[in-house]
């Protein structure tokens, strides 16, 4: 995504990550300025279950607040806690 990117605590941000057998997850939002996150995150996923935290959002710029929740689906009996740093957020998943 080009430029900056703003979620409002009404939104709700939709991905859908792949994870392939040789653990490499693709399908992260990258975005090329700062990235603003408030609201809800629900996130698909889609082949085997990771080993491990996926990349969800990479920014070029500073990242800046957090999801209120995260839920997600495509694993059977998945819970999700997300991982923030400074340019970056990471989905990892339990069982």
């Amino acid at each position: 995504m080009g430029g900056n990117y703003t979620q409002s605590s009404a939104s709700t941000l939709e991905l859908t990550i792949g994870c392939s057998t040789d653990g490499i997850h693709r399908d992260a939002l990258r975005v090329r300025g700062s990235a603003h996150l408030s609201g809800h995150l629900h996130v698909t996923l889609t082949g085997p279950a990771p080993r491990g935290p996926i990349p969800l959002i990479v920014s070029s710029g500073p990242l800046s607040g957090t999801f209120d929740d995260v839920t997600v689906s495509g694993v059977a009996g998945a819970r999700a806690s997300l991982i923030y740093g400074p340019d970056f957020v990471l989905l990892s998943v339990h069982r």
